[in-house]
């Protein structure tokens, strides 16, 4: 009768297998950290891209209107309303309010039919939920409207995601002449409805002269 050793089959132990899920569980935890570090960072980047897209074009259009307009009324403070005989050309620091003729004209065929309407740019705010401000604008689509009427509102030129947190409105018109010079600063994020590590800020200036005609 001849006798065999038994075989025993190769496998893990209890100690291979702990290392094993701790290792694992460490690579894991490390990716898990890189993959959402990414995440908030693309989402901080789209943040920062619609805030740079909205305020290009917000600053855009308000400089080219004011480079096709006159008789620049900067004011401190703002009513809520504003009739089309109260522009008065005024220089001011550290506005909250701007006024003035812009290129268009009313066609409406009314007796001031040809006469120039106002645009108004207003620094609204601040928000009491948020503390923040932001850019208003009312136009005239006829030139008895008054700014800040149901027929002329003041509605945001830039999104709501967008807050900002400080300006300043300057028009220096020195010697009263036809030309005066506009200074606008800008600060704030992006993200306002996002989490703070999210949001993107930014510093804005911009200096404006109307165009010589």
């Amino acid at each position: 009768m001849n006798m065999t050793s038994p075989q025993h089959s190769s496998g893990f132990t209890l100690i291979e297998i702990i290392v094993s899920l701790m290792i694992f569980s460490i690579v894991a935890v490390v990716a898990l950290g890189a993959l959402l570090k990414i995440v908030d960072t693309n989402i901080k980047a789209q943040s920062l891209q619609d805030s740079v897209s909205n305020l290009d074009f917000a600053l855009d259009s308000i400089s080219r209107e004011l480079r096709t307009g006159s008789k620049f009324d900067c004011q401190a403070s703002f009513s809520g309303t504003f009739a089309p005989g109260s522009l008065a050309p005024t220089a001011c620091t550290g506005g909250h309010f701007l006024a003035f003729q812009a290129s268009q004209t009313d066609q409406s065929g009314s007796s001031c039919s040809g006469t120039r309407l106002i645009y108004a740019y207003y620094f609204a705010g601040p928000d009491p939920v948020t503390g923040t401000t932001t850019i208003e604008k009312a136009q005239q689509s006829t030139c008895t409207d008054i700014l800040g009427s149901p027929s002329a509102p003041f509605v945001p030129v830039i999104t709501s995601n967008v807050a900002v947190t400080n300006f300043s409105l300057d028009v220096f018109n020195p010697g009263g002449g036809p030309f005066p010079l506009g200074f606008l600063y800008l600060s704030g994020y992006a993200g306002a409805n996002q989490r703070e590590k999210e949001r993107s800020y930014f510093d804005l200036q911009m200096a404006i002269s109307p165009r010589i005609p």
